[in-house]
């Protein structure tokens, strides 16, 4: 497992965008960066995540020692103590929803139980992720503030090696992990020291945020997919509606969705969103309109763009993703409009408010070729 005199880096795989494609799984971003560079990266699943059946990987070895509960317990430094108030920064930011404890079911929890949650995983395989963590010179991580994830973080910045954060998404002003000026300025081991990023917008914002240097990547999901399915024979436009976790959708567009049975709609959940489609009062009243479907969040995201004919969404950075392919988006989160400049600027990407956005939608999909086939009411 040593570095063989070669510099050697681990991709944590968490099970972050994970699809299921032609039956197998697959980890679309870090089997992505190994595969590209098969001499300096090698997988290891950690948190319980699966294997991926595309690049091989083996279980991140945190088996405790005997002395590893006493050291988390009694042996601290002023730097612990550094790090534990950085965490507190962290950790203030997020909204309930996002508190949880997925290995005992909770949900919701209080800010100094979520705290002292990820304190005591961090302190506990502090020891154990150490002993990994001299076996390579760099981590490359997504969603490092992830309580899961924090103590692989913690281990490489102590040792002084670096920590890239690989963004599964578009994540900058409206994510308190990253718009936390005071966090980054705290310089805590828990922190990353660089990114790899989806376009130039968030490079320049977390340049300008956390101080650390961002690397463009573009995230092309194509290489997975030697061929697209097949759309079916139902002429009706279809428009995917990609639902962000601990939101719900405006009653103008739940109105519009139920409102519009002329077109196909699908309903694609975040795919980490603790609540199920169930327990969500908007997707609970549209599940049962015959012209709305909700999918399953780990059918291939690329495979849900090319079926659709449109693409709407409050603010997720599948905007960037449906661009690539020639999809044309509709958001409407004003704040996030500088982040979609590129795709705005060629057409493919337009801000709507929530009000507007029946009779914006309207005209994108029915153009003269489609209006024959039209069933649904249209704006007065």
């Amino acid at each position: 497992m040593g570095c063989h005199g070669r510099l050697s880096a681990v991709v944590a795989d968490f099970g972050f965008r994970r699809s299921i494609i032609d039956g197998r799984s697959v980890s679309l971003l870090s089997d992505a960066l190994v595969e590209r560079d098969p001499d300096r990266f090698s997988s290891w699943r950690f948190g319980g995540a699966g294997p991926s059946e595309r690049v091989p990987s083996r279980e991140v070895p945190l088996r405790l020692r005997p002395l590893d509960p006493l050291r988390a317990l009694f042996v601290w430094s002023r730097g612990d103590l550094r790090d534990a108030a950085a965490l507190r920064c962290l950790m203030s930011g997020f909204p309930r929803p996002m508190r949880r404890i997925p290995l005992l079911g909770l949900t919701r929890l209080p800010h100094w139980l979520w705290f002292l949650y990820a304190i005591a995983g961090i302190r506990l395989f502090a020891g154990p992720a150490a002993r990994f963590a001299a076996n390579f010179d760099d981590l490359f991580v997504v969603c490092f503030y992830n309580t899961k994830s924090l103590a692989l973080v913690y281990a490489f910045r102590a040792a002084a090696k670096n920590v890239t954060d690989i963004q599964h998404g578009l994540l900058g002003p409206t994510h308190p992990a990253y718009a936390n000026a005071r966090l980054w300025r705290s310089g805590s081991r828990l922190l990353p020291t660089a990114f790899l990023v989806w376009n130039a917008a968030a490079k320049e914002f977390l340049e300008r945020v956390t101080g650390r240097p961002a690397e463009i990547r573009p995230f092309d999901d194509s290489v997975y997919f030697p061929a697209m399915p097949d759309r079916g024979e139902d002429p009706r436009p279809c428009v995917l509606v990609t639902l962000q976790w601990g939101a719900t959708l405006p009653p103008q567009v739940v109105d519009m969705v139920a409102r519009l049975d002329g077109v196909r709609w699908v309903l694609r959940p975040h795919p980490r969103d603790p609540e199920p489609p169930d327990d969500r009062e908007d997707c609970r009243r549209l599940s049962l309109l015959p012209h709305v479907k909700i999918s399953d969040p780990a059918e291939p995201l690329l495979v849900s763009l090319y079926c659709c004919d449109l693409h709407i969404t409050e603010n997720s950075s599948v905007v960037i993703e449906a661009a690539a392919i020639g999809r044309v988006s509709l958001f409407w989160d004003e704040s996030i409009k500088s982040a979609f400049d590129s795709e705005i600027s060629m057409g493919l990407a337009r801000w709507v408010s929530a009000d507007a956005i029946s009779r914006i939608l309207q005209a994108e999909l029915f153009f003269e070729e489609r209006r024959a086939g039209m069933a649904g009411g249209t704006d007065p």
